[in-house]
C-alpha cells in the first residue's frame, strides 16, 4: 500500500524544487540581460567625445549663420538702392510729361548718398530739383542735391547699421529729362557706381552701377 504521508511530502518537495529552479532561471536571465545592455551602451569617454564634437559643430553653425544673416541684409539694402534709383529715373520721366503738358515744374530727380565710410551710418536721399526763380534749370554741378529751397526731399533712407557705403565723399546720381540725361558726381555722360559693404566682412561688397544711358545694374 502507498504511504500517503510520504507521498504528500514528496509532492510538496517536488513543488518546492520546481519553484526554486524557476527563481534561479529568472535571476540568471536578468543578469545576462543587464550585462548585454551594458555591452551595447556608450562608455563615459565615448559620451564626452560625442558631446565635444557636437559643441564644436554647433558653434561653427552659429558663427556661419551670423555671417549669412549679414549677407542677406546686404543683398536687401542693395535691392532697395536699385529700387530708389529706378524710382528717381521714373520720376524724371514724369517731370518730362508735366513739362509737355505745359506745367514746367522741375528739372530732374536724383539720389544723393552721404555719410560714406566704415565708421559712419550711411544714408541716401531721393530729391526733386526745382527750377530757378527765373524759370531756368541749373546746369553742371548746380543740378546736384543741396539744402536750398530749390531742392525738395522726397524720402530719406538710412542704411542698415551692419552695412556701410564705401568711399570718402558724397555721391550724386541725377536723372535729367528728356532722355533722361545722367549727371553723376559733377560730370555728365559717364558711368557711376556705389558700393555697399559689410562692416563685419569689409571685403564682401555689392555694387550698383548707373551707366551714361541710364541703365541700372548690380555689380560685385
Amino acid at each position: 500500500m502507498i504511504d500517503l504521508k510520504r507521498y504528500n511530502k514528496g509532492v510538496k518537495s517536488g513543488k518546492f524544487i520546481c519553484q526554486l529552479v524557476k527563481k534561479i532561471k529568472h535571476r540568471i536571465g536578468t543578469r545576462s540581460a543587464s550585462r548585454r545592455f551594458g555591452r551595447e551602451g556608450f562608455t563615459v569617454v565615448e559620451m564626452l567625445v560625442v558631446l565635444g564634437v557636437t559643441s564644436v559643430l554647433a558653434s561653427m553653425f552659429v558663427s556661419q549663420s551670423g555671417v549669412l544673416r549679414d549677407q542677406v541684409v546686404l543683398f536687401r539694402e542693395e535691392a532697395q538702392v536699385i529700387q530708389s534709383l529706378f524710382k528717381a529715373k521714373t520720376y524724371s520721366i514724369q517731370v518730362l510729361a508735366e513739362e509737355e503738358g505745359g506745367n514746367k515744374s522741375g528739372c530732374g530727380y536724383g539720389v544723393f548718398f552721404e555719410n560714406m565710410g566704415e565708421e559712419l551710418n550711411g544714408k541716401y536721399t531721393i530729391y526733386f530739383r526745382k527750377r530757378n526763380l527765373d524759370g531756368t534749370c541749373p546746369s553742371g554741378e548746380e543740378i546736384k542735391y543741396n539744402e536750398t529751397t530749390n531742392t525738395v526731399v522726397k524720402s530719406v533712407n538710412n542704411i542698415d547699421s551692419k552695412i556701410f557705403i564705401r568711399g570718402d565723399s558724397a555721391a550724386n546720381f541725377v536723372f535729367i529729362p528728356p532722355y533722361p540725361e545722367i549727371f553723376i558726381d559733377r560730370e555728365s555722360n559717364k558711368d557711376g557706381k556705389i558700393f555697399l559693404c559689410l562692416k563685419s566682412q569689409t571685403d564682401f561688397c555689392r555694387g550698383v552701377e548707373v551707366n551714361k544711358v541710364g541703365q541700372i545694374t548690380s555689380k560685385k
